[in-house]
């Protein structure tokens, strides 16, 4: 069905079936009527009714048909007729929806019972499209605000970093930001990247004629992991606009449009054998032995370790064969991954030990890693030539020296048999000349006693710095809950000084602190991704973790928003972070896991 024959069967319900039952009127209200998929947008249903007369099961029909993301939100006004004396109540049904599916569709009619009797509203026709509508929030056409995500590049091949930015573009003043829905990323591999806090997020943009205040609120480098078109969904927040010294104002619902990314298979042509498919980026390789020289018996560190710009978790470097040189004990691998600038660099170690089987030469192989360069579409080879260690045989024991160890060597009294006259047997009758008392002195038997006292009293008092140490680290989550508790007490007081900047700070403060003491460990390295996994993973609800991030993030978007009535928003924060302190402080996290790092999957 075309958007013009929904239209006019829209109109044409609204005609048949009025609106209106004992007075009572319902409207049903949309912003336009086109968006594009994965665009959230709100829907209204406005009751009229004469005062004090009831309503009750209110529906709409044809909601099920999209994305109900929040509502309804329900409010309720009066409003007089001064000239003929009449008053009716208003009741506002808002739903926040989101479109899912590409077509035409048919909101409505709404139905309410109202004092009794069943009323209708009017219907509403939308068009879903793929890709920006033809009145979406691209820079030129929505002369107030508008989302837009953008990419580096919309070609790349399988395994290739790809930056994409959603930066929020503004002509009026906005006090507070809410995000409804991140960007959905399925088929890629995300890192997130830093993004400017405070006044540098802030850039000024010139389009069409028109000045623009940009404020750029994420940034992440994406690796393509299959073959394809592959969509980035949108990201959806709510900006508060309006407003003045009484509260009031309107929320702005914004929607980036989707992005699809062409994803190339790798070139056929030149590929080496061997070569590992996630192996994609710029790398150097290097690598070694601890020594040129071991004895047998003593191990031999050989470190494989790569270098570069790519998704280093991912890639697979070459193993260590083994040989009948030496016998190999796997290594553990390492991996550390950083940002610089818009490139996600790190690097990948491998540490082997290597035992020597023989004495003489021990050859190590060369290690050879394979790479597709996606700058230049080639692929390259680095190289750690073969490597040789000389190996030392070990030092035994002699045969009379190994019976002797044992206690099976007879005992030689005159000349040994076969060897140099001068050479006798060890006497075991030795008797030492001028033999003294010193050891029934006191000075003898002082430094007999000594040592064993002094000892016990070093263990005393080791003793008692451990158990004074012991308690000072398990009263430190509770100190350090406590200073929590008393930052929390510092934002109230910013908040009645209404400085949102030093509040919404010192709110982030609030949960990091009680949470790093609860935890046991740092939080300040964690992505808020990462950090809610963590949360759920030492025994957190799922809930309480969200709610802990969506309030940072709540605090990110507050600190740094522009100035304005903020008031009623603070003090939601102080609340919903008093009831947050209160459910994590009731659950005793459990202990950490023995992996080297933590590694958010995604």
């Amino acid at each position: 069905m075309t958007l013009a024959l929904l239209l006019s069967a829209a109109l044409a319900g609204a005609a048949a079936a009025p609106a209106h039952a004992q007075g009572a009127t319902l409207d049903l209200k949309i912003s336009k009527v086109e968006f594009s998929r994965g665009e959230s947008f709100p829907l209204e249903l406005v009751i009229t009714a004469p005062a004090n007369s009831p309503v009750s099961n209110v529906e709409i029909a044809g909601l099920h048909q999209f994305d109900l993301q929040s509502g309804p939100d329900i409010a309720m006004s009066v409003q007089v007729d001064m000239r003929r004396g009449v008053s009716s109540s208003v009741h506002s049904y808002r739903y926040q929806i989101g479109a899912k599916t590409v077509g035409a569709f048919l909101i409505g009619p709404a139905t309410a019972s109202v004092g009794g009797v069943v009323a209708r509203s009017n219907s509403v026709a939308v068009k879903v499209v793929l890709g920006a509508p033809q009145s979406s929030q691209v820079p030129g056409t929505d002369p107030q605000m508008f989302l837009a995500a953008t990419a580096d590049k919309t070609t790349a091949f399988a395994g290739e970093q790809v930056i994409v930015s959603y930066s929020l573009y503004s002509r009026i003043n906005y006090f507070g930001l809410e995000l409804r829905r991140e960007p959905k990323t399925d088929g890629f591999w995300i890192e997130e990247l830093e993004v400017p806090r405070g006044y540098a997020a802030y850039t000024q943009q010139n389009i069409n004629g028109q000045i623009y205040r940009v404020q750029l609120l994420k940034k992440q480098a994406v690796f393509p992991l299959r073959i394809g078109k592959l969509t980035i969904g949108s990201m959806v927040l709510d900006a508060s606009v309006g407003g003045g010294l009484f509260g009031g104002g309107q929320k702005m619902n914004r929607a980036s449009r989707e992005l699809e990314i062409t994803v190339k298979p790798l070139p056929a042509a030149g590929r080496p054998p061997g070569f590992q498919e996630p192996n994609v980026g710029r790398y150097t390789l290097s690598g070694g032995v601890d020594r040129m020289q071991a004895a047998m018996g003593e191990a031999v560190k050989y470190r494989v370790n790569l270098e570069g710009q790519g998704n280093i978790k991912n890639v697979i470097l070459p193993e260590l064969p083994q040989s009948q040189g030496y016998r190999r004990f796997d290594p553990e691998p390492k991996v550390s991954v950083r940002v610089d600038g818009s490139n996600v660099v790190g690097t990948r170690t491998l540490e082997y030990l290597l035992s020597p089987s023989e004495a003489g030469r021990m050859s190590i192989p060369p290690i050879i890693f394979h790479y597709f360069d996606p700058s230049d579409a080639t692929y390259k080879t680095q190289t750690i030539p073969e490597t040789l260690v000389t190996v030392t045989g070990a030092t035994g024991l002699g045969s009379a020296q190994t019976q002797a160890k044992n206690g099976t060597a007879p005992a030689a009294q005159g000349p040994l048999p076969g060897a140099d006259p001068d050479l006798r047997g060890i006497k075991d009758d030795v008797t030492l000349a001028g033999a003294t008392r010193f050891h029934r002195g006191g000075v003898f038997w002082g430094l007999v006693f000594a040592p064993p006292l002094v000892f016990v009293l070093l263990m005393i008092f080791g003793r008692a710095r451990a158990l004074r140490s012991e308690m000072r680290q398990k009263n430190e989550p509770r100190r350090r809950a406590a200073s929590a508790y008393k930052r929390l007490r510092e934002a109230e007081r910013l908040l009645e000084a209404d400085d949102a900047h030093g509040f919404f700070g010192e709110i982030s403060r609030v949960l990091t602190t009680f949470l790093e003491a609860k935890l046991g460990q740092p939080i300040g390295s964690l992505t808020l991704p990462e950090l809610e996994r963590v949360l759920v993973a030492r025994g957190y609800a799922a809930d309480a973790a969200t709610g802990v991030v969506k309030e940072l993030e709540n605090c990110d978007f507050g600190r740094f928003a522009r100035s304005g009535s903020r008031r009623d928003e603070m003090r939601s924060s102080v609340e919903r972070t008093k009831r947050l302190l209160d459910v994590l402080d009731k659950v005793k996290p459990s202990s950490l896991p023995e992996a080297p790092a933590f590694e958010a999957s995604r």
